[in-house]
């Protein structure tokens, strides 16, 4: 078997270099712990993303200017060669020349020069975190007697508390304690390409992989219940769940194991630099039973395309409504356990067509996923805002989902756009309405059925029909 060592960086790659280059060819890439990379080494290079760097190079089948030489020819080549030649065998040794490997210097549609200006080996700031929360987790012992959400929060909490040798979990600064759950989810089990299929918690914690929305509903159940509220957002080839604990925002990949600082759309963004904290994981580390050679593949793909600027931003999702519509959800009951805000609310509204195509159709199909599991909803619980609508089908799809359909009243098309909104009567209590800051921050208030009437004694709601409310006051 041929490998390709590059010990500066710490990366082999399985086969010959002519391997590595050919686009039809997969390849299998080992990337070792580099003490560079480690702050508390005395070779350590801020900025030291050079693995990542080359991997984008090989990918695109990139390398010009290839020689092969002889390993003395090469030794020989260098300056100080001749430190070698004690230990070394010359008797059948002949000079010769290296050779030149067929050119790979022309990236597909691009120079040469533009693919360099593209790949930038110093966008990325990678930190190596040294912990063993995840094998912790990966242990089975912690496991025993975990049959609900609340007994899973319950159990992780208490090895947080031994971890940092604390009373209880509030005694742990809230970055340290989100920081912890994510490390801890990332050994739960190993990757699957799809998700589990559990019923019950004993179920689930007994087998022995999951998807990646299995962890990340795993994590954003886990900083919910710490009183964070998560948003998730889509990577390249995941999720990362984002939350800001006082001025700083985290957005955590537990399959790869990295939290990205600043946001998951700030590591997108070219003209910022990605700071990025690794740590760890079973699923990374092969003499782990969580280990999984598909997270490693995500976590350096990931990187790669990170650093070459091949990423782009992408809008947040509420967690409780990501929840919604997982095993997590309602078969598993994280949202019922979360969610103490006393009546239900609505999580999501997702209509069978784009906002502007509202005016004209003769009917609009809403699915609304709500809080609470086992309600029975009726028209009365909703308005129809933004015209003259009316309810004539509310279906059950599953415990937290309903098909809600509206028509225009007079029977005709739609002049304006409808939209849904919780009755003053009805069984509905609040709404989360998305909003982003001025600093890019996405908070999900909560706002109160009252505010969306229009006056003493109105039945028609003035919830807007985009979904997005902005409150100066109480009383505006």
């Amino acid at each position: 078997q041929w490998w390709v060592f590059d010990a500066m960086v710490g990366m082999a790659l399985k086969g010959t270099l002519d391997d590595v280059l050919d686009m039809t060819n997969p390849v299998d890439v080992m990337v070792f712990e580099n003490a560079q990379s480690d702050p508390t080494s005395s070779v350590f290079r801020p900025g030291n993303t050079d693995s990542f760097y080359l991997l984008n190079w090989y990918h695109n089948s990139v390398s010009p200017d290839n020689l092969r030489y002889s390993p003395i020819d090469f030794l020989f080549s260098l300056p100080y060669g001749d430190v070698f030649e004690p230990a070394l065998d010359l008797s059948a040794w002949t000079p010769t020349a290296p050779t030149a490997l067929p050119s790979h210097g022309q990236p597909d549609g691009m120079g040469l020069g533009e693919f360099v200006s593209i790949i930038s080996r110093q966008r990325l700031e990678l930190v190596l975190i040294d912990t063993d929360v995840s094998a912790i987790a990966s242990g089975s012992g912690w496991r025993h007697g975990v049959n609900s959400f609340g007994s899973f929060a319950a159990q992780v909490d208490a090895l947080l508390t031994a971890h940092f040798d604390v009373a209880q979990a509030s005694d742990v600064p809230m970055d340290d304690r989100a920081r912890f759950y994510a490390q801890f989810v990332s050994g739960l089990w190993s990757l699957d390409t799809v998700p589990s299929s559990a019923s019950s918690w004993t179920d689930l914690l007994a087998g022995q992989s999951a998807g990646a929305g299995d962890f990340i509903a795993a994590l954003t159940g886990l900083l919910m219940n710490a009183g964070l509220s998560p948003v998730i957002r889509t990577t390249a080839n995941g999720f990362v769940a984002e939350v800001q604990i006082g001025e700083e925002i985290f957005a955590f990949d537990p399959v790869t194991a990295m939290n990205f600082l600043g946001g998951w759309n700030r590591a997108a963004d070219t003209t910022q630099l990605a700071n990025i904290e690794t740590y760890h994981s079973a699923n990374l580390q092969g003499g782990q039973s969580a280990y999984s050679a598909n997270a490693a593949s995500l976590r350096y793909d990931l990187l790669s395309l990170l650093a070459g600027g091949l990423i782009s931003p992408s809008q947040a999702i509420d967690g409780l409504a990501f929840l919604a519509g997982t095993i997590f959800g309602s078969e598993l009951g994280v949202i019922e356990a979360l969610d103490d805000e006393g009546a239900a609310r609505i999580l999501a509204i997702s209509p069978d067509r784009a906002v502007n195509a509202f005016i004209g159709a003769v009917s609009i199909v809403f699915d609304v996923t709500v809080s609470e599991a086992g309600i029975a909803l009726t028209a009365a619980d909703f308005l129809v805002s933004g015209a003259a609508g009316m309810i004539t089908s509310i279906v059950a799809l599953d415990p937290l989902t309903w098909r809600i359909t509206v028509v225009p009243q007079d029977g005709g098309v739609f002049a304006s756009a409808p939209w849904l909104a919780p009755s003053v009567a009805g069984q509905l209590g609040t709404l989360q309405v998305p909003e982003s800051g001025s600093d890019g921050a996405l908070g999900m208030p909560t706002i109160d059925r009252n505010l969306f009437q229009g006056g003493s004694g109105s039945t028609q709601s003035i919830f807007p029909a985009h979904g997005k409310v902005r409150l100066a006051s109480t009383s505006t």
